[in-house]
């Protein structure tokens, strides 16, 4: 009977052990798809900015990204973090786009050096 008692509570130990484990790496992607997406967001609304800054100054948007000047990089954003972005735009209007960690697109245009609301049907 002893012995049932003991098979029994390791089982269940290492039952929730593995649950543990499982939760832990859970939360460990969940917060690096959190950092992921915060670092987007603000580099996304700098390079708004920058676009409108760009198109005051010059009557046009940039043909590149790199072309827009980004002091400084704030909330884990890198320079690096340009390159997720799809940006296409004429003289007059733009489109800017990225993708977050799990799978949903965020897409903002601007036309004439103003920007359209985000557009948030990804979330939904």
């Amino acid at each position: 009977m002893r012995t049932k008692h003991w098979l029994l509570i390791t089982l269940l130990s290492v039952l929730v052990l593995a649950l543990a484990v499982t939760g832990l790496r859970f939360i460990k992607i969940e917060a690096e798809q959190a950092r992921y997406t915060s670092a987007m967001s603000w580099l996304n609304a700098q390079l708004r900015e920058s676009l409108s800054v760009y198109y005051a100054n010059h009557n046009r948007y940039p043909e590149v990204l790199s072309k827009l000047e980004i002091s400084k990089y704030d909330d884990n954003a890198t320079p690096e973090m340009l390159s997720n972005f799809f940006y296409s735009a004429d003289e007059k209007s733009y489109t800017l786009k990225w993708t977050t960690k799990k799978g949903n697109t965020i897409t903002q245009t601007g036309r004439f050096g103003t920007n359209s609301p985000i557009d948030n049907s990804a979330w939904r």
